[in-house]
C-alpha cells in the first residue's frame, strides 16, 4: 500500500488498499505506545520488529524479505529486457 500508485480506494490489487495508506500515514506520525487508531500499535511494533531483526530465519521477516528480493529481482530483469530492447 505504501508504494501503491493508485488513489481513492482504486487500487486493482486489493479493496484494502486505501484503508491500508491511511494506516501508514498515521504511523508515520504516531508515538503513542496506546494509540487507540485500529492496527496502529501491532504495526508499529511488528516495523520496529521488523527494522532491528538481523535473523536471516526469521518466522517473521524471513517471508516479507523473501517477497521484497522476489519483487527486486523481477524488476532487475524488466529492465534488463527493456534496456535490450532499446538496444536492438
Amino acid at each position: 500500500a505504501a508504494k501503491c500508485p493508485h488513489d481513492g480506494g482504486q487500487c486493482p490489487v486489493t479493496h484494502h488498499c486505501a484503508g491500508m495508506k491511511r494506516l501508514w500515514k498515521h504511523i508515520a506520525e504516531c508515538k503513542d505506545k496506546k494509540c487507540l487508531v485500529p492496527l496502529c500499535v501491532s504495526s508499529r511494533y511488528i516495523l520496529s520488529h521488523y527494522h532491528r531483526c538481523k535473523d536471516v530465519r526469521c518466522r517473521v521477516c524471513g517471508p516479507v524479505r523473501e517477497a521484497i528480493h522476489r519483487s527486486n529481482e523481477k524488476l532487475k530483469h524488466i529492465q534488463v529486457m527493456k534496456q535490450q530492447n532499446i538496444q536492438t
